[in-house]
């Protein structure tokens, strides 16, 4: 699980593997190859290979927070 304050610009970047993430609470925008999306509790993103996630928990008044598995490393950074 990762928590993400009010606010909250950064990256998931996924080197390899699978990586796949679950919004539990909070909203969350994600910036992929198209445009950016507003996800919701009970949506996803995910990747398979070598990708750079753009999030933002801009637009949410609470904390966001996110389930996140990973079949290798991945780096957060914001």
């Amino acid at each position: 699980m990762l928590k993400f304050p009010p606010g909250f610009h950064g990256k998931i970047v996924n080197p390899g593997g699978v990586l796949r993430a679950v919004v539990i609470q909070g909203e969350l925008t994600h910036c992929g190859s198209e445009k950016s999306k507003v996800l919701k509790p009970g949506s996803y993103f995910e990747s398979n290979g070598a990708y750079k996630h753009i999030i933002s928990a801009a637009q949410s008044n609470e904390e966001t927070i996110i389930y996140l598995r990973s079949s290798g490393n991945y780096k957060l950074s914001y």
